[in-house]
């Protein structure tokens, strides 16, 4: 599922031992394209515990987070490999406290 910004990608995967599934992200998530991620969340199956890979994603605002505080509202969500751009927005809104974050990429 994409836009001509927003590239996902959703995969089941083994995580730390776990099945887990995995959203890969690509692009820029943004006022225009979150729309695209609150939709693919909402196919999520429900319980499911939630890796979201942004180590493809350029460029991430205000608007870009807030489905992922709201994903993280209902399930366990973790972060990994954020880009430095990405990072600094997590931090200065301490969205990297109430989200997992890891710098590593999944494997899978």
């Amino acid at each position: 599922m994409f836009d001509e910004l927003l590239e996902i990608e959703v995969v089941d995967a083994a995580v730390d031992d776990a099945t887990a599934l995995v959203v890969r992200l690509a692009g820029e998530l943004d006022v225009a394209s979150a729309p695209y991620l609150w939709e693919a969340f909402a196919t999520l199956p429900v319980g499911s515990d939630v890796v979201v890979d942004l180590g493809d994603l350029a460029f991430m605002d205000v608007a870009g987070l807030r489905p992922l505080l709201d994903l993280a509202d209902r399930r366990s969500v973790r972060l990994v490999a954020p880009r430095p751009v990405v990072r600094r927005l997590l931090v200065a809104l301490g969205a990297d406290r109430r989200l997992g974050v890891d710098p590593d990429e999944v494997d899978g």
